[in-house]
């Protein structure tokens, strides 16, 4: 076991190093008490396991980004407390995975984007909870589909429901909307290839 120290008292700067060479484990720790700053970064070699988080307490700003390299894997979380932000990232490369969640609290606002490249696919969530709406779109672009559903729960859904379904499949050259709106029911569908045109309108009681 190795153990370094450092302090310079001036600079307020304090530096803990540890190493189990037995676990195969560094260990390094700063903290910078003028700028508020702490670093901790931790290495696990026989898991290949980097794990770095920042802590920057003027700001009110904190950082972990784990790196698992045998599963090829990279994630970054990043808060902003001030402004009320969390951004998660999770790259995964061998399934090149990317996924990307964005929260801002303050405005209360969820935000998922998913990207599957091996199979071509696109999904990005939306939520906006102080105006309770809801967006999803899923796009598969080796089947070059794309879905848009939007949902606005801004009253009762009993009184108003407006949901929204756009489903375009390229290929085929379809378009489909369908639109909930006060009990009417629209539906929409074009065969282009058909050149034919649907037109539903459904009352409820």
């Amino acid at each position: 076991m190795d153990v370094l120290k450092l302090s310079l008292k001036e600079l307020e700067v304090d530096v803990l190093k540890l190493s189990l060479k037995e676990l195969d484990v560094d260990v390094l720790k700063l903290s910078l008490k003028e700028l508020e700053v702490d670093v901790l970064k931790l290495s696990l070699k026989e898991l290949e396991v980097d794990v770095l988080k920042l802590s920057l307490k003027l700001l009110d700003v904190d950082v972990l980004k784990l790196s698992l390299k045998e599963l090829d894997v990279d994630v970054l979380k990043l808060s902003l407390k001030l402004l009320d932000v969390d951004v998660l990232k999770l790259s995964l490369k061998e399934l090149d995975v990317d996924v990307l969640k964005l929260s801002l609290k303050l405005l209360d606002v969820d935000v998922l984007k998913l990207s599957l490249k091996l199979l071509d696919v696109d999904v990005l969530k939306l939520s906006l909870k102080e105006l309770d709406v809801d967006v999803l779109k899923l796009s598969l672009k080796l089947l070059d589909v794309d879905v848009l559903k939007l949902s606005l729960k801004l009253l009762d859904v009993d009184v108003l429901a407006f949901d929204v379904l756009k489903l375009s499949l390229k290929e085929l050259d379809v378009d489909v909307l369908k639109l909930s709106l006060l009990d009417v029911d629209v539906l929409k569908l074009s065969l282009k290839q058909c050149t034919w045109n649907l037109l539903m309108y459904s009352f409820g009681t």
